[in-house]
């Protein structure tokens, strides 16, 4: 907005010819640049929508600072990362054992 109304401003300043022209080129400069970065952002979060629409088969509108809940995380966890977890589960029970073995025993007796 502030670009715009610059601009705007300036170009009736050139026209009534109290600007000069290289001043104008640049804020017109600087104000297209501005709209074409905020046309590549909308493409990029149009583009981002569409990749979640996609991957989720739900269609959304966001509203403001919203954000999607998960219940079900652990549901939809990857099975190759609940595999992982329990491998390292089951190598940290093994050195566990290791180490048992070279514990004193005790025994106990009653006579």
């Amino acid at each position: 907005a502030f670009l715009k109304s610059t601009f705007e401003r300036l170009q009736k300043f050139y026209d009534a010819g109290l600007s000069p022209k290289d001043e104008l080129e640049s804020i017109k400069a600087k104000y297209h640049l501005s709209l074409l970065e905020l046309s590549q952002n909308e493409l990029k979060l149009a583009n981002i929508q569409k990749e979640i629409k996609i991957l989720s088969n739900t269609d959304f509108k966001v509203q403001g600072n919203a954000f999607l809940e998960n219940p079900q995380q652990e549901k939809s966890q990857n099975y190759e990362v609940m595999i992982a977890k329990e491998q390292i589960n089951l190598a940290k029970e093994s050195v566990n054992l290791a180490k048992a073995e070279y514990f004193p025993k005790f025994y106990i007796q009653d006579n």
